[in-house]
């Protein structure tokens, strides 16, 4: 939601830089040389730990053309997922085996594949499965990928890897032919070793990092404040480091700074190996609000609003009215998918039946009281007196006294932005009345 706010960018790329070279260096020369993704990395080699968010999305981008360019099998099958729906890769535990994941193609052959899928195994299902794939002209390369799967048929092989629930996963060696890949992600994952970061007590680490930040508050949810403190070796307590990019997915961005964000525990587990980007027309695209891409702050994004227009200005007149149940995300947030997708990643707010709001949003209805009766605390009698003391209209001083409520600054402070929004929406119906008056 919020951007990170580093003290000095220069410092703090040196600092790092110089404790993964000195660390986690790659080793030289090559001792993979033939490897296709291994020499990709070397293209770009220690400026890894400092590529910008939207670097490392031009090397993601690279880095699935050599994919897509190199001698792929079955490439009816391959290009007819990869075109617009490819979506990484992930090791599946169950079958020891790598796998490039895809979302259902939404052409009637594919969805018609994904609902045979839901039956049960029978020889009529395996038939229909086999006329359906026959169709789109795929049986004859389905049948090479899932070759070496357990099962007794076409139908309970495929269930393994086209989740009808789910995504499409294809074994990485049925598209590539070789181990190349699965070797670049073992290479990866056994050289950038972010435990041996994260442990760091002196010098460079987790500590200094997280210092070099002016935020205090979580940037994912606003709610929790991110604090840390270190006192000799006798207590340390900080924020948890997410990987924005998942490091079980991309193991060479373990180390990378700009993809280390100190966040609350509460948005790092609902987070955790969830996909953050995709790819649209061969380039990667971030799907979620970055931290640290200036573009995707909200600060000047009105994302909340209460159920009617009056709702707030009625809580402040009326002591029997309550604020439960009233708070909505604005249509504008709505719209913007990037803003959508953090908020229901985050298990922060989304609509849930009849538009209602679900989400840890939910019930920080009480801190907009709480807020509130700070104002209420000055009852209309007093404010007409004191407008009339200070020759003022009632209207612009109770004005004054909401608008004064409302934070300069609403990413340092706990549901600072949810606060800003709302107190905003009573001003400016306070100018309204204003106006018309």
């Amino acid at each position: 939601m919020f951007n990170l706010d580093f003290k000095n960018y220069g410092h703090l790329e040196k600092k790092h830089k110089e404790w993964c070279v000195s660390h986690s260096a790659l080793p030289t020369p090559n001792p993979h040389l033939g490897n296709e993704f291994i020499d990709w990395l070397y293209s770009i080699q220690d400026d890894i730990y400092t590529l910008k968010p939207r670097d490392m999305l031009e090397a993601l981008s690279n880095l699935i053309r050599t994919i897509q360019e190199g001698n792929v099998l079955n490439p009816i099958l391959f290009n007819a997922l990869f075109e617009s729906n490819f979506l990484f890769w992930e090791l599946q535990k169950k079958q020891n085996v790598f796998c490039f994941v895809f979302s259902w193609p939404e052409g009637p052959g594919f969805q018609r594949i994904k609902s045979l899928l839901v039956k049960r195994a029978s020889r009529r299902a395996n038939s229909d499965l086999e006329d359906a794939l026959r169709a789109e002209g795929l049986l004859d390369e389905l049948t090479n990928v899932l070759s070496g799967t357990e099962g007794n048929s076409l139908f309970q092989k495929a269930k393994k890897y086209l989740q009808h629930d789910g995504n499409i996963k294809i074994p990485v060696e049925s598209v590539l032919g070789n181990n190349n890949f699965y070797d670049f992600v073992q290479f990866c994952s056994n050289h950038f070793n972010y435990k041996k970061f994260s442990s760091q007590r002196e010098g460079w680490g987790p500590y200094p990092l997280i210092d070099e930040l002016r935020n205090t508050v979580c940037p994912y949810c606003n709610r929790s404040y991110t604090h840390s403190v270190f006192e000799d070796d006798i207590f340390g307590g900080r924020p948890e480091l997410d990987h924005f990019l998942s490091k079980s997915f991309f193991p060479f961005f373990a180390l990378s700074v700009y993809n280390l964000i100190p966040v609350c525990h509460s948005c790092n587990h609902a987070k955790l190996d969830k996909h953050v980007v995709k790819i649209a027309d061969g380039q990667a695209e971030y799907t979620h609000l970055h931290p640290n891409v200036a573009e995707d702050n909200v600060l000047n994004t009105r994302m909340f609003e209460t159920e009617q227009e009056g709702d707030l200005l009625t809580f402040l007149m009326q002591n029997d009215f309550s604020l439960r149940g009233k708070i909505r995300i604005t249509g504008n947030c709505k719209a913007r998918t990037k803003v959508k997708n953090s908020l229901e990643l985050y298990k922060l707010a989304f609509n849930g039946v009849d538009e209602r709001l679900i989400g840890y949003y939910t019930d920080h209805y009480k801190d907009i009281e709480r807020t509130l009766n700070l104002v209420k605390q000055y009852p209309q009698s007093a404010i007409e007196s004191i407008a009339d003391l200070v020759k003022e209209d009632s209207k612009t001083l109770q004005r004054v006294f909401v608008e004064n409520l409302v934070s300069e600054s609403p990413w340092e402070e706990p549901l600072g932005k949810l606060k800003s929004d709302l107190l905003e929406s009573i001003v400016s119906s306070l100018d309204f009345e204003a106006e018309e008056s």
